[in-house]
């Protein structure tokens, strides 16, 4: 991703293996992006919903996050799947919405607006069941020091709601609109 590298890793206390976020080495003396790597962690660890992937450990070193370790999603991104197959299956298309709308509807109830929610944040589990990842650059309503610069759009072009290039105020909307930008993807590949 733009901010990290994330690999396959053993949690060797518990004996599992775990995807492993690490700030790009390149980023950490970054304080924006240092505090936005915190604030993914935080934000993603607040809401536990079966269509989310969850953060399972953080580790700090002086301060600063080390890593993020989330649970392991045997399958693929969205992207992947729509590239490698074209357009899903109606039931599968069907499954990986409802979750898509389940774990908006559930970052939207704590307050959090995802604000890049596209096909390669979707992981789709070998069971056919779809979770959201990547809040990377989600937003909490309620905390005010997270504001986007003036004149600058988060999210991927081809998701990003009128409102958010238009720099207007943020509200779930946003994901709703993204989140039928990527059902448009699941049905015409």
């Amino acid at each position: 991703g733009g901010m990290g590298v994330v690999y396959r890793a053993t949690q060797r206390a518990l004996d599992r293996e775990v995807a492993l976020k690490v700030l790009a080495a390149d980023l950490t003396e970054d304080e924006t992006l240092t505090r936005r790597f915190i604030d993914e962690a935080r934000l993603a660890a607040a809401v536990v919903d079966p269509c989310l992937v969850r953060v399972l450990d953080v580790d700090l070193v002086d301060g600063r996050i080390a890593y993020i370790a989330y649970e392991l999603v045997r399958g693929k991104d969205l992207q992947s799947l729509l590239e490698a197959q074209g357009p899903l299956s109606k039931d599968l298309a069907r499954g990986v919405a409802l979750d898509l709308l389940g774990a908006l509807a559930a970052l939207h109830a704590h307050g959090i607006l995802h604000r890049d929610v596209k096909p390669s944040n979707v992981l789709v589990g070998s069971d056919g069941r779809a979770k959201l990842t990547d809040l990377g650059i989600a937003r909490d309503l309620e905390d005010s020091r997270r504001a986007t610069r003036a004149g600058t759009v988060m999210g991927t072009p081809g998701f990003v709601s009128p409102e958010q290039i238009r720099g207007q105020p943020l509200t779930p909307a946003i994901d709703v609109y993204a989140a039928g930008a990527v059902m448009y993807a699941l049905i015409t590949g």
